[in-house]
């Protein structure tokens, strides 16, 4: 008997598939598995700011890639209630329920079980109740203090970017996880609500409101916002009338007429430029006084950090003023540095390469193509490629894939015949770091400056192949490498060079500001010190 009883239980855990499995296999890596992917959100949120806390429900359209008996998403520092939980197949009219769940808090992953394999195709998951702590890290959905007339009060607000929507409630929160969400907000009546979108409808019941808002377009999940608390604004529209707000602190609305204009000016400049139209209906613009960043590119609700979107009589007096990536905790970090200072700076390098006409036009193409999907920076280089004609990938890879950044020693030779280029790390880290670098040089004018790659430890550059380089009976031209400063790397001139570069400047000869500024700051980068140079008298350089 007790051995057809074993059977019997055998024989079930080998139908019902990976039913009874270790939820473990999930654990410690750094994706979601992709059986299962989000559609749609309807995310419901109720803030009680009193109390620092928050609770919410959440319906998600599903498809299921594979039948599983697991269902696996992020969530982090959330009170999930099983009994709670449910999931409908399409066209099914049988409600299923998890027979287990598992929370792994390090993980940042919720792990439902299911007795019955989840069929292939659509369903929708439907999460009745979670809670969580409106925190004061600035992550996830917080709580931040704000003056009201002179009265300390608090808003309650998002920062989902790079992986806190989790913080927030239960979901697939990885930028390639794209899908539509629908906001409702329960909040006190007299306080303000703001999402994405423009809101649907608002229904009152004594001292609250339940605010609906439309649906968004197909998005991350880091793009989900929403702001809570009370503001005066002021608003424009744009020419193909997108409604442009700036809500600032009460009493304040004047203060954010400069964000005002900046916001209605940059979306023309953006659509002209990447010839694709604003998607969304608004674009709301509200300053927090406790942020984590300089500001969030959160669709049509951008939340700055106050002091970077309100203008005030203060404010306005000058005078007066990667990364490898193991955990998801990691990314912030690589956001930090890689995105916000190493990412301007080679774009700008991208843009000078190509040309601002062809740099354009390409990244209009690029941005129509992968619209509302998500690409690689491979996606990227290749789109640039098929564009210019030029051999973007090969030239941009060792920029994002390698540490640092180069340095080049520049000098002529004995002779004045050629330009000596020899590349190497900037800093510490050895010499076996190679780039390839478009290298610009301008000879003793800004007329036309020439462009060439360096992707040897060292090269030789005819003089007489450089218009306007090569030495007369009268005089040595000044040499400047890396014109206006738009590549990224530092230069070290010989005293030769940089004794030339000092006589043009104490000429008035240089015509950019920016690369006055450039010599300084390289030559104070070098400590100083220019490297030596060919035989001959030394001098130290003022430039």
């Amino acid at each position: 008997m007790a051995a057809t009883i074993l059977l019997i239980l055998i024989l079930a855990a080998l139908s019902a598939g990976s039913y009874g499995a270790s939820p473990e296999r999930f654990r410690h890596r750094l994706r979601l598995p992709q059986i299962v992917v989000p559609k749609s959100y309807k995310l419901f949120l109720k803030p009680d700011l009193e109390n620092s806390s928050f609770s919410g429900s959440v319906e998600v359209k599903l498809r299921i890639v594979s039948p599983t008996h697991y269902v696996v998403m992020n969530a982090a520092e959330l009170q999930i209630r099983s009994d709670a939980v449910n999931y409908t197949a399409k066209g099914g009219s049988k409600v299923l329920q998890p027979v287990r769940s598992w929370n792994f808090p390090e993980d940042e992953i919720h792990v439902l079980e299911f007795h019955q394999k989840l069929p292939k195709g659509t369903g929708v998951l439907a999460i009745g109740h979670f809670t969580g702590l409106l925190g004061n890290n600035r992550t996830g959905f917080y709580r931040s203090k704000y003056d009201v007339n002179g009265t300390e009060s608090y808003m309650a607000v998002t920062q989902f970017e790079p992986t806190y929507a989790r913080r927030c409630f239960p979901c697939w929160d990885e930028p390639a996880l794209k899908a539509t969400f629908q906001v409702t907000l329960e909040v006190p009546s007299h306080l303000m609500a703001l999402s994405n979108m423009p809101s649907l409808n608002e229904k009152h019941d004594g001292y609250m409101k339940t605010v609906s808002f439309q649906e968004t377009p197909v998005m991350s999940s880091y793009l989900v916002a929403v702001v809570i608390g009370l503001f005066d604004h002021v608003e424009d529209q744009t020419s193909n009338d997108i409604i442009v707000r700036v809500y600032t602190p009460v009493g304040k609305a004047t203060d954010g007429i400069f964000g005002l204009n900046v916001g209605v000016r940059s979306l023309k400049i953006y659509q002209r430029f990447f010839n694709i139209a604003y998607p969304l209906p608004k674009l709301d613009m509200v300053g927090i006084p406790e942020f984590r960043y300089g500001a969030m590119e959160n669709f049509g609700l951008i939340t700055f950090n106050s002091s970077l979107l309100y203008v005030t009589p203060e404010s306005a007096n000058l005078s007066k003023h990667e990364v490898k990536i193991n955990h998801t905790r990691d990314i912030e970090i690589a956001l930090d540095y890689t995105v916000y200072m190493k990412g301007p700076c080679i774009v700008s390098m991208l843009h000078t390469y190509l040309g601002s006409k062809l740099f354009q036009r390409s990244m209009a193409s690029y941005i129509k193509t992968y619209a509302w999907s998500s690409a690689t920076i491979h996606d990227l280089w290749k789109a640039l490629e098929i564009s210019s004609g030029k051999p973007v990938g090969r030239v941009m890879s060792k920029w994002t894939k390698q540490q640092g950044f180069p340095a080049l020693s520049a000098d002529v030779s004995s002779d004045n015949i050629s330009l000596k280029l020899k590349q190497m790390p900037f800093g510490s880290g050895g010499t076996s770091r190679l780039w390839v670098i478009p290298v610009t040089v301008a000879c003793n004018s800004y007329d036309a400056y020439h462009q060439f790659l360096l992707e040897q430890p060292e090269k030789l550059v005819k003089l007489k192949d450089l218009a306007g380089c090569s030495c007369t009976e009268v005089a040595c031209p000044w040499i400047k490498i890396n014109v206006n400063r738009t590549g990224f790397y530092r230069v070290r001139y010989s005293t030769n060079l940089m004794t030339r570069l000092q006589s043009a400047a104490a000429a008035k000869k240089f015509l950019s500001k920016a690369d006055e500024f450039g010599i300084l700051d390289d030559l104070r980068a070098f400590n100083g010190t220019p490297p030596a140079s060919q035989p001959g008298k030394r001098s130290s350089p003022r430039v």
